[in-house]
């Protein structure tokens, strides 16, 4: 069932942002495991402040779908499942980063009134800093490799 709450016309998907919330614990859990994964201190703090991120990150979508919805998510977690290698752990912690990207800002596109556009537009913007770090920690590799 797709539950939406429809302002002015348009209507914001909250399954969507429901199902961003089920991956919460699985992320963390293989940001924080990344960072056992490699030697490098640098690398290691930069999956510190990635996780100390995107806890913030998940606890502002929960505030968010309080706020648009007036009732608590109802989430099932996802299971995490160990990356096979750092390196395919880096590649898939860059593709879902990607399409977590997109599904933000089709909830940006979806927002009908100012509070919701510009609280996304926050969470937009210090997620896009999260790229920056991902990238950071891809050219590591590139160079070490």
């Amino acid at each position: 069932m797709d539950v939406t709450v429809i302002f002015n016309q348009r209507a914001l998907n909250l399954t969507k942002l429901e199902n961003m919330l089920r991956t919460e614990s699985p992320d963390v859990l293989t940001l924080d495991y990344l960072s056992t994964r490699t030697d490098n201190l640098e690398a290691k703090e930069l999956w510190r402040i990635l996780v100390s991120s995107r806890r913030q990150h998940y606890e502002w979508l929960k505030t968010f779908f309080i706020n648009v919805s007036g009732r608590l998510p109802a989430v099932d977690q996802n299971t995490f499942v160990r990356p096979s290698s750092y390196e395919s752990g880096l590649n898939e912690q860059i593709n879902e980063y990607q399409e977590r990207l997109r599904a933000l800002n089709q909830l940006l596109n979806e927002a009908s009134n100012q509070y919701e556009s510009e609280y996304l537009r926050v969470v937009i913007y210090y997620f896009e800093q999260e790229g920056i770090l991902l990238t950071q920690l891809s050219q590591m590799r590139s160079e070490r490799g």
